[in-house]
């Protein structure tokens, strides 16, 4: 039998978004490392309690990158190449709903960061109610 683990990541929480200038972005860290180590399999849902999202306004995107702190230095050893595992939530995105994303081989770790980017134009509405949960399962 395989051994496997749901993990709360992030109670529902309220992300908003509406200050960011209009073609910027903005990027907050949910989680910095998570420990993930017996995991080969992940699974990541986002849950989209609510969202108010104008006309032709932005996206936020939920993104989980493989990161191995150190002790003995304290630079972020971060891979950006890529997200390993990505959520998009947009004007499109019907409340509520849950997003899944899946991977595999991840590092030990993982940093979660959520990014908002705000369309050109003036800025607009970009409002959510956000939950996350991993499942992890040893391959």
């Amino acid at each position: 039998m395989n051994s496997a683990q749901v993990i709360s990541v992030l109670d529902k929480t309220i992300f908003d978004f509406t200050f960011v200038a209009a073609g910027a972005t903005q990027t907050i860290i949910l989680e910095r490392a998570l420990p993930v180590i017996p995991f080969y399999h992940l699974w990541m849902g986002v849950r989209c309690h609510n969202r108010d999202f104008a006309a032709g306004s932005g996206t936020m995107v939920v993104e989980a990158f493989s990161t191995l702190p150190s002790e003995e230095d304290p630079a972020e050893f971060t891979s950006t190449a890529a997200p390993n595992l990505a959520v998009t939530i947009s004007n499109s995105t019907v409340a509520p709903s849950l997003t899944i994303a899946t991977t595999t081989g991840m590092g030990p770790m993982l940093k979660l960061q959520l990014r908002a980017v705000q369309m050109t134009g003036s800025p607009r509405t970009l409002y959510s109610e956000l939950s996350i949960v991993l499942y992890g399962r040893a391959s």
